[in-house]
């Protein structure tokens, strides 16, 4: 495990400030710390700060973080490397610890969940934990009782969150509650985050239309500005986002459209969009949609799909206009040239929503213009959360503009009975504004600021001079199994092929398992297998 040295990276005010408060509760003797911070705020940041001193310092010898989904496992890795921690994001539970050559490992709730027991604590092994949007812990009826066997004994807790949530029936262990909603012990809410110029303000154009469908062969017709129902207002909203009606294919037009305003900035000329759909059939109903739009092929990432995370990083890293998820990319995810976005779910929860906004707010830099907008159908529901949004950003930035729609007081409640949308289309559009309309005067100045990036950019490339542990390792293992098998090749009996003949040969002679192996013990087995050739 490499010795870290002094951390040396900027810290935003409310990372230092927070950094200060979890150091003042590990010193008063507490174990557990919770921090709040909006979507694009800078969390991962933060914690790694945090674990960072917890390892120079020896208050910890070990890192672990828990998060949401496979895909975020690499990128806390790859993070965490940027400050010289590695971490593995491979550990599996038959494994049960990382190897030594490591800082930590990175699992997810779901992993935990399944044998608590694989990763409970030593009480040899001072351990630092980060659960990173710790409300996950909430999603499993035994979740919050594998995290509580896994890390009652740990040395220090870290839960991170987007907002406040609510314990409803499964409270989450290491978390204080008051009234049944999450008690932080540091807050960084959006209206700070654009106050100090570390989010982008957000723009909401939102859509009224007249919708029909029919349940059980009774058919309805109402636009949502029409008072229905709970059942009535769910069946409106799905009629709404259903792939074959106008109304969806009109606003994807227009956030199409608004996209393609972007790109004509040279300085943002690969903005990209993303699309919030319901379950698969419609992400890829979507697609298709886009596709007929456009003349392009949008990227689907869904959650069953293996290569989800592959195809999220191949779109962070492109130019490719748009992508389609479905939860996916709710939260977690660093995209930050995403501008335009279409809220085409279902999902109507504040957590939600909110996680969703905050796919947009990421600054970049370089940018002198980058107001984001979030196109969404005026459902009752959606639109009281972009109200309560602004109302928390009015007294920071007194030139927002007023909401050209009202919201409905309504939660609808899901009806599964027989359904069936027949039309829609957009009657109104109008655009819920939490932005400044144009630049924020003094925020930017772009020739110093892109003179920054090139200079981080460089500075970057001296200090990362190494690749993570865990993607060397990686390549390792490939370049191993290609060299076994032109050694199986070379050592063929005729048409018959051993393709495990290197493996064989090199466990006889006492080798370990290729996935346990650390990075010494690999380099000794490809040179091994080298002159096996």
């Amino acid at each position: 495990m490499k010795t870290l040295n002094i951390w040396v990276h900027p810290q935003r005010e409310w990372q230092e400030k927070a950094y200060q408060a979890v150091m003042r509760k590990y010193d008063s003797g507490k174990v557990d710390f919770l921090c709040e911070a909006t979507p694009g705020g800078g969390k991962t940041r933060f914690a790694l700060r945090v674990a960072h001193k917890f390892l120079q310092m020896g208050y910890s010898n070990r890192i672990i973080v828990v998060v949401p989904t496979e895909h975020l496992k690499k990128q806390w890795a790859e993070d965490a490397f940027q400050y010289k921690i590695d971490l593995d994001p491979n550990l599996d539970n038959g494994q049960g610890r990382e190897s030594g050559e490591f800082h930590g490992a990175v699992l997810t709730y779901a992993q935990v969940g399944i044998n608590p027991r694989v990763h409970q604590l030593q009480a040899d092994r001072k351990t630092f934990v980060i659960f990173d949007e710790i409300h996950h812990a909430g999603d499993g009826l035994t979740w919050g009782d594998a995290l509580l066997t896994a890390y009652e004994g740990t040395g220090f807790r870290l839960a991170l969150s987007g907002t406040p949530f609510r314990h409803d029936d499964n409270p989450i262990p290491f978390v204080t509650y008051t009234d049944g909603v999450s008690l932080s012990d540091f807050s960084y809410s959006y209206k700070q985050a654009i106050v100090d110029k570390v989010c982008r303000p957000v723009n909401f154009p939102i859509y009224d239309g007249i919708m029909k469908w029919q349940t059980n062969n009774i058919t309805y017709n109402y636009a949502f500005r029409d008072q229905v129902d709970e059942a009535r207002a769910s069946e409106r909203l799905k009629t709404a986002l259903d792939p074959q009606g106008e109304f969806l294919k009109h606003i994807i037009i227009d956030a199409h459209n608004r996209l393609l305003s972007i790109r004509k900035d040279e300085w943002h000329s690969d903005a990209g969009g993303l699309v919030f759909a319901i379950d698969q059939e419609h992400a890829r109903a979507i697609a298709s949609m886009i596709r007929g739009i456009t003349g392009e092929s949008p990227e689907v990432v869904i959650s069953d799909d293996k290569e989800s995370s592959r195809k999220i990083k191949e779109f962070r890293d492109s130019s490719t206009k748009w992508l389609i998820s479905v939860k996916m990319v709710s939260e977690g995810v660093d995209i930050p040239r995403l501008r335009v976005g279409v809220f085409a779910t279902n999902i109507t929860k504040e957590k939600f929503f909110r996680q969703a906004v905050g796919r947009f707010t990421r600054m970049l830099k370089y940018l002198e213009q980058q107001d984001a907008y979030l196109f969404i159908p005026a459902d009752q529901r959606i639109v009281s959360i972009t109200r309560k949004m602004e109302e928390e950003t009015r007294h920071a930035l007194s030139y927002l503009n007023k909401y050209k729609k009202e919201a409905i007081e309504h939660a609808p409640i899901e009806n599964k009975k027989e359904f069936e949308a027949i039309s829609s289309q957009v009657t109104e559009k109008g655009q819920i504004e939490l932005s400044f309309g144009s630049k924020v005067d003094g925020m930017f100045n772009l020739p110093a600021l892109f003179a920054n990036r090139i200079a981080e950019t460089a500075a970057a490339k001296v200090e990362n001079k190494e690749l993570p542990l865990f993607v060397q390792k990686r390549m390792l293992r490939d370049e191993i199994n290609n060299l076994s098998k032109m050694i199986a090749k070379k050592n063929a009996r005729g048409a018959e092929i051993d393709w495990s003949y290197a493996h064989k040969k090199y466990a006889e002679a006492g080798g370990r398992s290729i996935e346990v192996e650390n990075l010494t013990e690999l380099k000794c087995r490809k040179d091994i297998y080298l002159k096996m050739l």
